[in-house]
């Protein structure tokens, strides 16, 4: 485990979990900068963030502030591409024939997309205007995210929920059979806005969540969450004086109903220049939020959200660098059991970070480690927001210089274990789920499993036609002259993503550095109960998945000739269909010689 205040600054590092390391690989970068847009007339990309992510109906979508001459953009990955990895595996989806987002003319109006959600099987987006233009918000819903099929849900009500004082929307959260979100108005104070049939839209705050009157100092939403039966809101809270942000102060609100004109609770207040709360999401029953200081952003949770029970759980600015001092919406996510946040650095680039939420030695601090810096390899990368999408893990970032970037890895859990016995069961930790008995040892002295749970392997999309098992592994054998029987685990939801259909056919697929080979049918074994897979007398073992077929092989056998007593020979088809389940053969019909 890491030591706070000493963090390499390389990918690869490992985050202790239990006896099991999380290990990433390097990220790549899957799109065209810009996703190929051109600077517009400012020849500059200043500005130009990445907004917001979403999951919905199995692609991958990014809410892009564009140049002004484009307004807002999303971007999703194309159907049936599960593991983006060029500029041709998206598509945009926001823009009408004549390019305008929305089919809004003037694009300050529909400057950026401000939040993504989905709510009652649509897809809503919102969008935000540009500079200090005050037009209001306005939310849009598709039932697909097709081109063209864009509603405009607060038509009803006008643009800004009927006031254009209310500009953006942020960070839509689904709570008590709601779609809610919280808006910047610097005239009243930031409002709250929630929707149970996705069009007809009512304020569920008293503006800048004031008691009887508005607060108009609680000026900005910028994130929100659900967690623990309440819904959470982080906001910005103007200081003493409004030019001066060193004196702004980030406060959390919550409820527990959305029913009449639901109480807002203070359960936070950061310290003067702490500006806003952004909130980063639960590990293991805890929430995080993040709010900044002159030393570097701090980061707080607790378990249970109530006031007083927050705690900080970070040296500010990860490792004292001031220069990490802001994070943004959908800027952290959970993944792989681990709470990874990517924090702005406009000096040396973003740096991720990541914690498994145990707590250091000195019982204070969590196990924040570093595992990207010089934002993930450009400099020029200064903030990003993470999605996990396949088992793998995506930062889109903001690049003032080229544009923004996808970037992409596939973090791991992997564990080594000391061999010195043959015919011994070794297993692995369960969040690896593996097992390696050796019946000949050879030179073999250790062996280290890397397991990628939910994650399909780049190369074994299709396995035989199949789309395998959401899972694959990496065996590392530090010897030769060995044979040994695996048992390999997969989750039950990783096996229904895939097109096996029958449980009884799945066997083992392993890699040759060619093709994948399926483990001999004599040598295959499993549990469907376990959900386990082996393969017997294995002599090379390098990357694994599990694959299967759909229903057993049909073998037709060809046509025989049958004499009797002499008489001229009667040519009879037959036909057999043959199932091999291990090395047992089974007929289902038998043969039936015709005589005189």
């Amino acid at each position: 485990m890491a030591t706070l205040g000493v963090y390499p600054a390389q990918i690869g590092q490992a985050a202790t979990l239990a006896n099991v390391s999380l290990r990433c690989q390097p990220f790549s970068q899957v799109n065209d900068d810009a996703f190929g847009m051109d600077t517009g007339s400012n020849t500059s990309y200043s500005s130009e963030e990445a907004f917001e992510v979403l999951e919905f109906n199995g692609q991958l979508y990014l809410g892009m502030e564009g140049d002004n001459i484009y307004g807002a953009r999303i971007w999703r990955s194309k159907q049936g591409v599960q593991i983006p990895t060029s500029q041709s595996d998206w598509e945009e989806v926001a823009a009408d024939p004549q390019g305008y987002p929305f089919g809004i003319q003037n694009v300050v109006e529909a400057d950026h997309i401000d939040s993504l959600a989905e709510f009652n099987g649509y897809m809503f987006a919102s969008v935000a205007n540009g500079g200090t233009s005050s037009y209001g918000t306005r939310v849009f819903r598709s039932p697909n995210g097709n081109p063209g099929t864009w509603e405009n849900t607060t038509a009803g009500i006008g643009p800004g929920f009927g006031s254009t004082h209310n500009i953006n929307f942020k960070d839509m959260q689904v709570f008590d059979g709601h779609l809610c979100g919280g808006t910047q108005n610097w005239s009243v104070g930031a409002q709250v806005w929630c929707t149970s049939d996705g069009s007809t839209w009512t304020q569920k705050n008293v503006s800048g969540f004031g008691e009887a009157s508005a607060n108009p100092r609680n000026t900005q939403v910028w994130s929100g969450y659900v967690y623990d039966g309440a819904i959470y809101f982080g906001t910005h809270h103007v200081g003493p004086l409004y030019s001066n942000y060193d004196d702004d102060i980030g406060k959390l609100y919550r409820t527990s109903s959305l029913a009449g004109t639901p109480s807002w609770e203070e359960i936070f207040s950061g310290e003067s220049g702490s500006y806003r709360v952004n909130i980063l999401g639960e590990l293991d029953g805890y929430l995080y939020i993040a709010a900044r200081n002159t030393n570097g952003i701090v980061i707080y949770r607790s378990l249970g959200g109530n006031q007083g029970t927050w705690q900080q759980v970070n040296m500010p600015g990860m490792d004292g660098d001031a220069n990490n001092f802001a994070v943004s919406v959908d800027t952290a996510t959970t993944y792989n059991n681990a709470l990874y946040v990517a924090l702005t650095n406009k000096t040396t680039g973003l740096e991720l970070w990541r914690t498994t939420g145990l707590l250091d030695g000195n019982g204070a601090l969590v196990d924040w480690e570093q595992v990207g810096g010089s934002g993930l390899g450009d400099s020029k990368n200064i903030l990003a927001q993470l999605i996990p999408y396949n088992g793998y893990l995506y930062a889109w970032t903001a690049n003032y210089t080229t544009g923004q970037q996808v970037l992409q890895t596939e973090c791991g859990y992997e564990e080594t274990i000391d061999i010195g016995n043959a015919d011994v069961d070794y297993t692995f930790a369960p969040e690896i789920g593996a097992q390696i008995r050796f019946q000949e040892l050879g030179s073999v002295s250790q062996v280290t499993v890397r397991a990628y749970p939910g994650a399909w392997d780049p190369e074994g999309l299709i396995i035989d036609g199949v789309v395998p098992v959401k899972r694959h592994y990496n065996v590392t054998v530090n010897g030769s002259g060995y044979q040994a029987d695996v048992t390999l685990k997969y989750d039950q939801s990783e096996f229904e993503q895939s097109e096996i259909g029958d449980e009884t056919t799945t066997y083992q697929a392993i890699w040759s550095g060619v093709e994948w080979e399926a483990c001999p049918m004599g040598h295959q074994d499993r549990d469907t109960d376990a959900n386990t897979v082996s393969c017997i007398d294995v002599k090379d073992l390098t990357k694994v998945t599990i694959s299967g077929g759909t229903s057993p092989t049909a073998v037709q056998l060809t046509t025989f000739t049958a004499a009797s007593q002499g008489k001229h020979p009667v040519r009879v088809a037959l036909f057999l269909s043959l199932l091999a389940l291990g090395s047992t053969l089974y007929l289902f019909k038998k043969p039936h010689l015709i005589s005189q």
